[in-house]
């Protein structure tokens, strides 16, 4: 939250708000209310739509950019399962080439 703050009250330009969709009202509000909150000022948002973020959500000024995506969080559940299952599979203990239930 606070590197968030540095970041977006050094704004002296709008933030860009990208969308999947078209944002209805009262949630261009309650985003706008959240951002001025959370800065502990008022700032401009400017709501744009892009399909590409496939569910998601953009905030971007001055060269930072804050997001969440669907398509993004497959991607990080997917790295995630990938480096627990490499991290589980270099945790093996060696079998000498032995089955595990072998009596040999």
């Amino acid at each position: 939250k606070k590197q968030f703050k540095t970041a977006f009250n050094s704004n002296e330009n709008t933030i860009h708000v990208k969308s999947a969709f078209d944002l209805p009202a009262p949630q261009r509000t309650a985003m706008t209310d959240a951002v001025n909150e959370t800065l502990g000022m008022k700032t401009a948002l400017q709501f744009t739509i892009s399909p590409d973020l496939i569910s998601g959500i953009e905030l971007t000024t001055n060269g930072y950019k804050l997001a969440w995506s669907f398509a993004e969080y497959l991607n990080a559940l997917q790295h995630n399962i990938a480096s627990a299952t490499k991290d589980k599979e270099n945790a093996k203990p060696a079998m000498n080439g032995k089955p595990a239930n072998s009596s040999v």
